[in-house]
């Protein structure tokens, strides 16, 4: 493959200089197989000297395939992305995803941290504070390994449970405050447009990466021909409709972490004989098939 975007890059002009960027990425789920391929066809600008990424910023799986992109393991998930695809299909949740990050961290070379601090930015909710927490700096590979959970933490989609450790995915990536036309460019990917969001848990049909990871090699290779893109952006050239565009997604997050926030302080002052009664167990298992049916349709549609 790797020679494949080697020959597309002979179609783009020869730049004066190495031009130095950032890369924010973004959530998305199964929609990250786009940005696997963005991501090649970005490795091999690095390794022609036509781009140089000084910082990566990433929000769910954004932040997992940032950090492998830092140290050079973007392969690493091609491996695992037919697990968590099973996983998701036979237990209609992602709970795989942490047993195949703890396998992949547990074979890492300790001081792995060491190149990430200050490179990569990840950011998550903390739902007992209503904050978002944005983590740049790493006192070992278990405090990336927990910034990663709880960036890519879907309330119950995960694993059937309302947060990780009080922390739920961050949606939005930080985009950097340093993003004038004057500042270094920064390139924001995007997986959660209006054409890619049923896209993001409906797999039906797809049994590997291949197709998005080809289209978002293509689409960026557009991009810096000058052609219009539908995954990438320079941040620096947003305008009114981008930023609004960006907020409002926000806005419907926060909304959603207040949700957690009321359910999590709530819950301890519910009363057993409610927990465990019969009648409740019976409703709440009926509201579990309920949603293996609406997956099952989403799935299929």
């Amino acid at each position: 493959m790797d020679y494949k975007i080697i020959e597309l890059m002979e179609n783009l002009p020869e730049p004066l200089s190495t031009q130095h960027i950032n890369l924010v990425c973004d959530s998305g789920a199964f929609n990250g197989s786009y940005l696997l391929g963005c991501m090649q066809y970005l490795k091999e600008l690095e390794k022609k000297r036509f781009i140089k990424i000084n910082k990566l910023s990433g929000s769910s799986i954004g932040s997992l395939l940032s950090f492998l992109y830092i140290i050079d393991k973007l392969d690493d998930y091609k491996t695992s992305y037919k697990d968590i695809r099973n996983g998701f299909k036979n237990d209609f949740c992602l709970k795989s995803f942490k047993k195949i990050l703890n396998l992949f961290f547990s074979n890492l070379d300790k001081d792995t941290y060491k190149k990430l601090n200050n490179k990569l930015y990840i950011n998550y909710y903390n739902i007992n504070t209503n904050k978002e927490v944005i983590v740049s700096s790493y006192n070992n590979n278990n405090d990336i390994k927990e910034a990663i959970l709880s960036s890519s933490f879907i309330p119950y989609i995960m694993n059937g449970e309302l947060c990780y450790n009080g922390n739920i995915d961050g949606i939005n990536p930080y985009i950097f405050k340093e993003r004038t036309v004057d500042d270094n460019k920064i390139l924001f990917i995007r997986l959660t447009s209006y054409g890619k969001l049923k896209k993001m848990l409906n797999i039906k049909g797809e049994h590997n990466y291949s197709e998005r990871m080809l289209e978002g090699i293509l689409d960026t290779h557009r991009f810096f021909k000058g052609d219009p893109s539908k995954l990438c952006s320079w941040v620096n050239n947003w305008g009114i409709t981008d930023y609004v565009a960006f907020r409002l997604r926000q806005i419907f997050w926060l909304t959603v972490v207040l949700c957690c926030y009321i359910l999590n302080k709530i819950k301890p002052y519910i009363p057993n004989f409610i927990i465990n009664n019969k009648i409740v167990n019976t409703l709440s298992d009926f509201i579990h098939k309920i949603y293996q049916d609406i997956f099952i349709i989403f799935y299929n549609s």
